[in-house]
């Protein structure tokens, strides 16, 4: 039980709490998207910024939980950025697919692309914001 401590003492100190924020949201996103809609909006293309924002938070949640001490020579970080961006976009193209197989729902590109807008800008800003997980100094 000795190496527990120093495993968390590397760990970022939040990411247990944006693991299971994004738990949680990646429920809604799921439950919103295969429910059935009243059709009505606040304003035009109400969907698409929904889409954008609601992907937005996934990434910015999936990129604080992801394990950065698991790539600790990569300066930039660009691969675990391009795989958290990989994830959401491919959770944007399978819930877009199961909304074609229901009869209340439509497959729409436009929907799809505007959660890529969303994983854009959130790597965007956790990537000039230099939003990045500091694993602790090693003494030894």
């Amino acid at each position: 039980m000795k190496f527990i401590g120093p495993l968390f003492q590397k760990t970022y100190p939040a990411r247990w709490v944006a693991s299971i924020l994004l738990l949680l949201v990646c429920d809604v996103c799921t439950y919103m998207a295969f429910r059935e809609s009243s059709g009505t909006g606040l304003f035009p293309h109400q969907d698409k910024v929904l889409h954008a924002l609601a992907f937005f938070g996934l990434t910015l949640l999936g990129h604080v939980a992801v394990h950065f001490d698991m790539f600790p020579r990569m300066r930039a970080r660009v691969l675990p950025m391009l795989l958290n961006a990989g994830t959401w976009l491919a959770y944007g193209l399978f819930i877009e697919l199961g909304q074609r197989l229901l009869t209340y729902r439509t497959f729409s590109l436009a929907d799809l692309a505007a959660d890529a807008v969303g994983i854009a800008l959130a790597c965007g800003l956790c990537r000039s914001a230099d939003i990045y997980p500091r694993s602790a100094p090693s003494h030894g």
